[in-house]
C-alpha cells in the first residue's frame, strides 16, 4: 500500500466517530455538556487528521510524541466525561502510536491503552467480563496495527533495496563494459597509432615498407573491429520481435513495401538470437542488392520447428552458388544450432528467398 492510500485509509476511520458525535449532539443532556463533548470530539478528529496529513517522514523530531500525547489527552478527557460514548477513541490512539513509534514502544502503549479501557470499564460498573473483553479487543487491535505498519515499512524498504540493487547492477555493468572496451581497444589503438606514425615517416623514404606498415594498420584495425563486435554481441542479444519492429520502416525508406506475418509467438532465447540475425542479414541484403518492390517476411512455428522465410521480388542472386560473408556466417549459426538453411533464387524464378528452420520451438 502506498503512503497516500494508507493515509486515506487511516483517515477514513474518522467516519466511525460520526456516530458518537451525532449521539452527543442529539442527547438531552445540559447544553454545556453537549458543547464540551462536541468540541472535544471535533478537536480529537482534527488532531488525529493532522497527525496523518503530515509528510511521510513525520516521525522525525518531536511531532509523533506531540501527536500521540495530544490525542491521548483528548481521548482520556472524553472517556472520563462519557465513557460509553467515546470509548472507541482509545482505538485511534493505539493505531496512531503503532505508526508513530518503533514496535516496542508502540506495543507498550497499545497494552497501556487496553488496560486503561479495562479500568474505565470497571469504573463504569460494566463488570469484569466486559472489562476483560475490552482489554483483549484493544490489545489485539494494537498488535494488529503494529504488524500492519511493520509489514508496510518492510515492503517499502524492500522496494528501495531492489531499486538500489538494480541501480548498482546497471552501474557495475557499465563499468565492466568500459573495462572490456578498454582492454580490447587500448592495445590495438596504440599499435595503430605507432604504425601510422611510422608509415608517415617512411612514406618519403621507403614506400614499400610504408605500405607494409599500413597493411599492418589495416589488419590490426579489422581485428579490433571484430573483437568489438564479439564483445557487443554479448551485451546486446537481438530478438526477432525487435528486428521485425524496425523492419517496416527500413524497407519503406528504401522504397520497398513490407509484408510481415508473425505467428510463431514467444520462442526460446537461443532460437530468437539466431532468427534475429537472420532477419537483420536478409533485410540488409534486400535493401542493398535486390532492387525489389516488395519483401515478404513470415515467421511461424510448425511441428516443433521455428521457420523464417524472407522473399523479395527483386533481381535475385547473380550466381546461385554465390554466398557472401554475411550469409555464410548466418549459415554457420543456423547449422551450429542444428537447423537448416536455404538461400537462393525464389521458386517462381523472380527475386531471392531465404529460409531458416530451427528445431526446439
Amino acid at each position: 500500500m502506498s503512503y497516500p492510500l494508507g493515509r486515506l485509509f487511516a483517515l477514513s476511520w474518522l467516519l466511525l466517530l460520526v456516530f458518537p458525535i451525532v449521539s452527543v449532539a442529539t442527547s438531552s443532556r445540559p447544553q454545556a455538556f453537549v458543547a464540551g463533548g462536541l468540541a472535544g470530539g471535533l478537536t480529537f478528529c482534527a488532531v488525529y487528521a493532522w497527525a496523518w496529513l503530515r509528510p511521510p517522514r513525520w516521525r522525525a523530531g518531536k511531532a509523533p510524541l506531540v501527536g500521540v500525547i495530544a490525542v491521548t489527552a483528548l481521548a482520556l478527557a472524553l472517556v472520563l466525561a462519557d465513557g460509553p460514548t467515546w470509548g472507541s477513541t482509545l482505538i485511534y490512539c493505539s493505531v496512531l502510536a503503532a505508526c508513530a513509534f518503533e514496535w516496542r514502544g508502540a506495543l507498550v502503549l497499545a497494552v497501556g491503552y487496553a488496560l486503561l479501557a479495562a479500568v474505565l470499564a470497571v469504573g463504569d460498573g460494566l463488570g469484569l467480563p466486559f472489562a476483560f473483553g475490552t482489554f483483549l479487543e484493544l490489545s489485539l487491535i494494537g498488535v494488529g496495527a503494529i504488524g500492519v505498519f511493520r509489514l508496510v515499512g518492510t515492503n517499502i524498504e524492500l522496494r528501495h533495496a531492489r531499486e538500489e540493487i538494480a541501480r548498482l547492477a546497471v552501474s557495475e555493468e557499465r563499468l565492466r563494459f568500459a573495462r572490456d572496451l578498454h582492454d580490447l581497444l587500448g592495445h590495438s589503438l596504440s599499435v595503430i597509432v605507432l604504425k601510422a606514425e611510422l608509415a608517415s615517416k617512411l612514406a618519403g623514404r621507403d614506400a614499400t615498407r610504408a605500405g607494409a606498415e599500413m597493411a599492418d594498420v589495416e589488419r590490426v584495425a579489422r581485428q579490433a573491429l571484430s573483437e568489438v563486435r564479439e564483445a557487443v554481441a554479448d551485451y546486446r542479444e537481438a530478438s526477432p520481435a525487435q528486428e521485425l519492429d524496425g523492419l517496416g520502416q527500413v524497407l519503406r525508406s528504401a522504397g520497398i513495401e513490407p509484408r510481415i506475418e508473425q505467428t510463431a509467438g514467444p520462442l526460446p532465447a537461443d532460437l530468437e538470437a539466431v532468427l534475429a540475425w537472420a532477419v537483420r542479414e536478409a533485410v540488409t541484403n534486400v535493401v542493398r542488392h535486390s532492387g525489389a518492390r516488395t519483401c515478404a517476411v513470415r515467421l511461424s512455428r510448425r511441428s516443433g520447428q521455428a521457420r523464417l522465410e524472407i522473399r523479395d521480388d527483386g533481381a535475385g542472386a547473380p550466381e546461385p552458388t554465390a554466398e557472401g560473408a554475411g550469409l555464410r556466417g548466418l549459415r554457420e549459426r543456423v547449422e551450429a544450432r542444428g537447423g537448416s538453411f536455404e538461400a537462393g533464387p525464389a521458386p517462381a524464378g523472380q527475386g531471392f528467398r531465404l529460409l531458416v528452420s530451427l528445431p526446439g520451438a
